[in-house]
């Protein structure tokens, strides 16, 4: 069993080693399996124009919430479109670390509602709530 602080341990880990390559990306299809079966082969990134998975985003500590889970808030990330490709929809997001020169998919999280991108200059804003135990977190909200 991961004790409490153990779990927060592992997420500050997670969020602060800049050797882990931590990568932000967004999805466009809508995979079958449930969240906790996908394999990063079942996701389809991205590709209008403008759009670049995010690296080097720096996370703050971790806490112990008052579910007492380990959990830490990403700051915004920012996606614009800037024309061709569109429209896309956007089903959600998905974050991959890279161990030993590979891409590992570590969490993936699917909009409440797909985002619909249709014209240039349209962005996706979202901030990345990694919890140690994150199995009844809702999607992203809209």
């Amino acid at each position: 069993m991961l004790v409490k602080v153990g779990r927060r341990a592992l997420l500050d880990y997670l969020c602060s080693d800049p050797g882990l390559a931590i990568t932000f990306h967004l999805f466009k299809n809508n995979p079958v399996p449930a969240d906790a079966d996908l394999l990063l082969t079942d996701l389809t990134e991205a590709d209008f124009a403008g759009y670049a998975a995010i690296t080097g985003v720096v996370f703050p500590g971790a806490v112990i919430n008052g579910d007492l889970h380990g959990e830490t808030l990403s700051p915004t990330q920012t996606w614009t479109t800037t024309g061709a490709g569109l429209p896309q929809t956007i089903y959600g997001a998905y974050v991959t670390v890279t161990i030993s020169g590979a891409p590992k998919l570590l969490f993936v999280r699917r909009f409440a509602t797909p985002q619909v991108l249709s014209l240039p200059g349209e962005t996706v804003n979202k901030k990345f709530d990694f919890l140690d135990d994150d199995g009844n977190v809702p999607a992203f909200g809209a």
